[in-house]
């Protein structure tokens, strides 16, 4: 489980932004939920989502492939992504991956998406990164340098 409170979203300073979530490893599926809840500076009503999925990490060769199905409800409609992810290691100390998602069902336009990540190994820590857009748009640093950034070590 994970639970976060920042207290920006969206850029904006004194915002609050929690997300809690869980996942389970079962052999190469994992099941997932999450809930987001963030409520912007002067705002009387605060943005609640909530989501379940279900994915799949399979092995190919020297290549990983993960894929997940799931569906997403905000308080503005709802939306069905599928996502996939292929990743292999470049080196002993980085793995370096590419994603794809697209929304199959959506109550609004379909968003389509791409991502391109890698993990730095250290030890027993790993800093993976990812630099990603939502749009169908150009890659940039300027627009999400490490979009999704995490530190894990494993004791």
């Amino acid at each position: 489980a994970s639970f976060d409170v920042k207290n920006t979203a969206n850029g904006t300073d004194n915002a609050t932004n929690t997300t809690v979530g869980t996942r389970y490893h079962y052999g190469e599926w994992t099941p997932y939920a999450a809930y987001n809840t963030s409520k912007a500076v002067g705002a009387t009503d605060s943005d609640n989502k909530w989501g379940l999925g279900l994915g799949r990490n399979a092995k190919m060769g020297e290549v990983s492939m993960d894929y997940a199905l799931s569906y997403w409800h905000t308080d503005a409609g709802y939306s069905v992504p599928l996502n996939l992810v292929l990743s292999a290691d470049a080196s002993s100390w980085l793995t370096v991956r590419v994603g794809f998602a697209h929304d199959v069902r959506a109550s609004a336009p379909a968003v389509t998406g791409t991502t391109i990540g890698s993990t730095f190994k250290m030890g027993k820590a790993e800093l993976d990164m990812v630099v990603g857009n939502n749009t169908g748009g150009a890659f940039g640093i300027d627009e999400n340098l490490f979009a999704n950034a995490g530190l894990k070590y494993s004791w």
